[in-house]
């Protein structure tokens, strides 16, 4: 962003980030279709490289998480939201109070001039938007994410 619109920016930001609107559950309900129609239909054209993040899930904790997220193992929530019979609603609204408790890392790139002038909007973001640094890392095991990423292979 341009230096002078280093409030405005923030401010975007901070209502994207602090105020989600969650109470239309029919729009909730077609993005989860849409979520799960896109991945399904893209399947054929990106197999490959569907396939490529399979076989490689076992060589790294990192590659397992990537599977896990962009992966075949993300058909399973896929279609569990798009079919699912629980409020949408209410899984988005307890996921984002988990995110926003676990705490917040900001990552600035900037020249020194421009850090300078926009320190004083970033301690008012921070302090408004209520952030802390991230508490109480949890560990996942080993054994926890190989049980996510053989859901399909029973």
């Amino acid at each position: 962003m341009l230096q002078k619109h280093t409030k405005d920016a923030l401010n975007l930001v901070k209502d994207c980030l602090m105020s989600p609107d969650f109470s239309d559950k029919k729009r909730i309900q077609d993005l989860a279709r849409e979520y799960r129609n896109d991945f399904l239909s893209s399947i054929l054209p990106l197999g490959h490289n569907y396939v490529a993040s399979r076989v490689g899930r076992f060589l790294s904790r990192s590659k397992t998480v990537d599977e896990i997220w962009n992966g075949f193992s993300q058909l399973e929530t896929a279609l569990s939201f798009a079919e699912s019979e629980k409020e949408l609603q209410e899984v988005f609204v307890s996921l984002f109070e988990k995110i926003k408790s676990a705490g917040t890392i900001i990552h600035v790139v900037a020249d020194k001039e421009s850090l300078e002038s926009a320190m004083p909007y970033w301690e008012t973001f921070i302090r408004e938007c209520k952030f802390h640094a991230p508490q109480n890392q949890v560990k996942t095991s080993w054994e926890n994410l190989l049980k996510l990423i053989f859901y399909y292979m029973e």
